[in-house]
């Protein structure tokens, strides 16, 4: 997806997974030494009520020290396993017209494309909406252009209770503070569309079919599918692949399991925030979707059987093959475990926003 010989954030982001995760640990080391200087790091009660500092909340300080670096590091090496896994069917999508193109080179030029045209802009827009419209008020509260309409803590108060420091600092902070929280959601988007980018690009086009009309596009026509069927994974040559269905799977299901959490939180808490009724649009969508334009076609297009000996190429009629095995995780039995509990999540998330929206 990203050419990591290229220039460019992104670029240095594969290239130096190790250095990028630095930059954004020393990126909160500075937050914590701003917050201190703002005397909103810890905790401070200006009246009887405490109010969170940055350091101390337990939605910020460590838990971003934490998440940042390490969600920048993971960004970067999904995005390499996906470049391996779509060099890795070079081994079963074979060229019937011009025997020295590859299949892995063609698409990686159509994905680069898409990443930089498609999911890099609307990855920064979502983030940067999602982070406005759930804490927008909170952010600009210290410039007075908003009212806070959240918990009074180091956003709101701060630059009230520490009014002997210039307000912009506390406006400045607020910033860069949501801007590493705009960098995660940047970071899980990107992950979540070039994940399913591809999965839904092979099933849409059926690549992994043996029918010879399988697609109108040029570039695919000219490639047939041929099973490594004495793949030792059982999986035919789709095991790097699977790495990258795997994750996408686990996404969803960490994204479920998440946001019911976070929703059944703010519900006992005495309602359902901003945050979360776009968490449940989300995911209430994406979870029906994948299943049919990305899980399911990615189960049934691939060989339960192997085939007859005089159907197998010459090189492998007198090996002892394994039998395919359809299922990613190896099981039918805890592929659909997996799917059961994931759609328990999903339909116990959309029946408490159905009934936070339907007052119910």
């Amino acid at each position: 997806m990203v050419n990591k010989n290229g220039q460019g954030i992104h670029a240095f982001w594969i290239r130096k997974p190790g250095r990028s995760s630095l930059i954004g640990l020393l990126f909160i080391i500075f937050l914590f030494i701003y917050s201190t200087y703002l005397g909103i790091a810890w905790n401070f009660i200006p009246e009887i009520k405490k109010h969170h500092g940055y350091i101390s909340s337990p939605n910020w300080g460590f838990l971003y020290i934490l998440a940042l670096p390490l969600m920048i590091f993971l960004g970067a090496f999904f995005l390499r396993l996906l470049n391996e896994a779509i060099f890795s069917l070079d081994e079963i999508l074979i060229s019937q017209k011009n025997e020295k193109s590859q299949f892995s080179t063609e698409m990686f030029n159509v994905m680069q494309k898409v990443f930089y045209k498609k999911i890099v802009p609307i990855s920064f827009v979502l983030s940067t909406v999602l982070v406005l419209w759930a804490d927008g008020y909170d952010i600009l509260s210290p410039s007075g252009l908003t009212k806070s309409v959240g918990i009074n803590d180091w956003t709101t108060y701060g630059y009230i209770f520490y009014s002997d420091i210039n307000y912009l600092h506390f406006l400045i902070f607020n910033l860069l503070a949501f801007f590493s929280e705009g960098v995660l959601a940047y970071i899980g988007i990107i992950i979540l569309l070039s994940a399913s980018y591809p999965l839904i690009f092979f099933t849409k086009h059926n690549i992994f079919s043996e029918d010879e009309d399988k697609t109108e596009l040029s570039f695919l026509s000219k490639y047939k599918i041929y099973w490594k069927y004495n793949d030792a994974h059982g999986r035919c040559g789709l095991h790097d692949l699977d790495k990258v269905f795997i994750t996408y799977v686990s996404i969803i299901g960490v994204a479920v399991v998440i946001t019911l959490i976070s929703v059944l939180k703010n519900k006992a808490a005495g309602g359902i925030d901003t945050g979360s009724i776009l968490l449940i649009i989300s995911i209430g969508l994406l979870y029906p979707a994948s299943f049919f334009w990305i899980i399911f076609p990615y189960w049934i297009n691939f060989p339960e059987q192997l085939p007859p000996k005089d159907k197998l190429p010459l090189a492998l009629k007198n090996e002892i093959l394994p039998e395919p095995k359809p299922w990613p995780l190896g099981s039918e039995k805890i592929g659909w475990g997996l799917l059961f509990f994931t759609t328990i999540g999903w339909g116990s998330l959309v029946i408490t926003g159905f009934n936070y929206i339907l007052k119910i």
